[in-house]
């Protein structure tokens, strides 16, 4: 992040600020985590003020801020005997090669901190600036590790000091993403500004451990009461797969999250239509009922001869026509209905439902593309601290409730007395797991294999000349994972290189190495299908819409933190 020039110019009116205010809430704080003999990295140390708190405690402190005007006023009024301190200029956040030589220097024998503090800092920092700066944090904070925040939740700003304003949960998911667990947490206002108060947030992480893990509450869910059908299993494994797979499509809103419903039907037609495919539908409802949205489901796959790749590329295609268009929007119809009055009703924990729609947010719009389902069916709302759960456990998750669910179908094929020959478990699990045959990458083979013979290809990982016959499309994000055939999923390489990534995850070394060639490949694919093209790396990747020129950069950005996220979730390989 370019640090804003504000600090510099205004270098000793923001340090009389400082040292103005009353610090004892911080220095309660401090005194109560940090041991003497610690060695704390402080980031955004400002005035100094922290920072010689803690030397004065017996801490080890190196404090780091990205204004040079800010550390020069901070070493004059730091007393030279405090020899445990340290200041060194970093701007957040780092580089990766800032990252190596910042690292390099600290002092403890692992070259990591014990403890990482920073007080309202966070807060000026862009979504894929926080996301770059808790992986700076994570990469430099040892395994006994502990980080203290102090951020304000809502902030008005300065016109230049750019502030973003976040709910406490997306600060707290992205520290327990990477392997750290809350500790403590509390809030105070601040009624400084007439007319307006601040909430200040004070978050304490400490790594996890095996004893540290939080109740599993979803295990209790998916584990809880008789099962008459396996709706309830869907949504889980629905939620459990948006989790791992698209986790920047979610949004928290006080202490809940919101998932939109629009994507969780979007997962419940995969399963179903998955389940379907064969001489028949496994039976899904106990006493031989069918799904409430059964003849909607197998109306729109005869429609696209059984491909699930077809309705892929017919929901989002437009003009389609009006057959298409009654066929799509009533299987979606069928299916949020049945989701909202089946297990969104039913899901209790104490006998209190956990989640509701948040009506609020529903619009009646035409379901035009995979785009629009974010807004048509609105919201579906349950605690945060379900979705943090759900952070460490979803990949765990997923794979009991996919047994359970083999597991349920087949005892409801063994209850049907005129059923020849019940489908068993094992038949089940098959056509849950998403196979090769939906694995279709034709469209971008035929465009690179264009380019291939126009103007000549590379491979994006090694930089080799492709020919027709080391041509191989890789996905950037493994089909095995993520199980995503999106155009900007899809890129060319040679095939040695795509045999030696296998289903590993790419490294943001990786992926910054590759980014001109990935960014020319994604303009290549846009050319050919802009509207494809966008929609589906909105509808994966981003939620939001992107702009409408220069948008490689914030989808890049984009496709970095899914990638970081989902391999510290998975603690999957990175390649290379």
């Amino acid at each position: 992040m370019p640090m804003p020039t504000a600090y510099n110019d205004r270098a000793q009116a923001f340090f009389d600020r400082y040292e103005a205010q009353d610090a004892t809430p911080i220095k309660d704080l401090l005194s109560r985590w940090i041991p003497a003999g610690a060695h704390v990295l402080e980031l955004g140390c400002g005035s100094g003020r922290d920072a010689r708190f803690l030397a004065q405690l017996g801490a080890n402190v190196i404090a780091t801020d990205g204004s040079e005007s800010l550390l020069a006023l901070a070493r004059q009024h730091t007393d030279p005997t405090l020899t445990n301190l340290q200041f060194a200029p970093l701007a957040l956040p780092p580089s990766p090669t800032e990252t190596q030589t910042f690292v390099a220097q600290l002092p403890t024998t692992t070259h990591q901190a014990h403890a990482v503090y920073t007080c309202g800092v966070l807060q000026h920092l862009t979504d894929h600036e926080l996301h770059e700066t808790v992986r700076f944090i994570d990469h430099v904070t040892d395994e006994q590790g502990l980080v203290i925040v102090v951020v304000p939740l809502n902030h008005r700003g300065e016109p230049d000091r750019p502030t973003y304003s976040r709910e406490r949960y997306d600060y707290i998911q992205r520290f327990e993403r990477v392997g750290f667990r809350l500790a403590n947490a509390s809030y105070a206002d601040d009624v400084g500004t007439p007319g307006f108060t601040c909430t200040w947030a004070t978050f304490v992480f400490l790594r996890e451990t095996g004893s540290q893990r939080a109740n599993q509450r979803f295990r209790r869910i998916l584990e809880n009461d008789a099962k008459t059908a396996t709706y309830k299993l869907a949504l889980l494994r629905a939620l459990c797969d948006i989790n791992r797979t698209m986790p920047r499509l979610v949004r928290f809103e006080g202490n809940a999250t919101l998932v939109p419903i629009g994507l969780i039907a979007e997962r419940w037609v995969r399963d179903y239509w998955q389940l379907a495919q064969g001489s028949r539908m496994p039976r899904q409802i106990r006493q031989g009922a069918q799904l409430a949205f059964e003849t909607n489901l197998k109306t729109l796959m005869t429609y696209c001869a059984q491909n699930y790749s077809v309705f892929e590329t017919l929901l989002n295609q437009s003009p389609r026509d009006e057959t298409a268009t009654q066929a799509i929007t009533a299987l979606f119809d069928n299916v949020v209905t049945t989701l909202i009055k089946g297990p969104v009703q039913y899901i209790t924990e104490d006998g209190h439902p956990i989640f509701h729609r948040a009506r609020r947010h529903v619009r009646k719009l035409p379901l035009t593309d995979q785009r629009s389902l974010f807004t048509r069916y609105g919201e579906l709302a349950f605690p945060a601290e379900l979705w943090l759960e759900l952070t460490r456990i979803a990949p765990w998750l997923e794979d009991s409730i996919v047994l359970e669910w083999a597991k349920l179908s087949a005892r409801f094929e063994s209850l049907e007395t005129n059923i020849q020959t019940p489908l068993t478990m094992a038949d089940i699990v098959v056509r849950l797991i998403p196979n090769d045959t939906a694995r279709d990458t034709s469209f971008a083979q035929s465009i690179y294999r264009q380019a291939l013979n126009k103007e000549g290809l590379h491979c994006i990982w090694s930089g080799r000349e492709l020919t027709e016959n080391t041509l191989a499309i890789d996905h950037l994000l493994p089909w095995a994972r993520f199980h995503n055939n999106h155009l900007w999923n899809l890129m060319p390489t040679h095939r040695q290189s795509n045999s030696q990534k296998s289903d590993a995850i790419p490294s943001c070394d990786g992926l910054y190495a590759a980014r001109a060639e990935i960014q020319s490949n994604w303009l290549r694919l846009y050319e050919q299908s802009p509207k494809r093209f966008l929609i589906e790396a909105e509808w994966s990747l981003t939620r939001t819409p992107l702009p409408t020129t220069q948008w490689e950069i914030p989808l890049f950005d984009a496709l970095l933190e899914t990638a970081d996220i989902s391999a510290n979730q998975l603690q999957a390989t990175r390649w290379p």
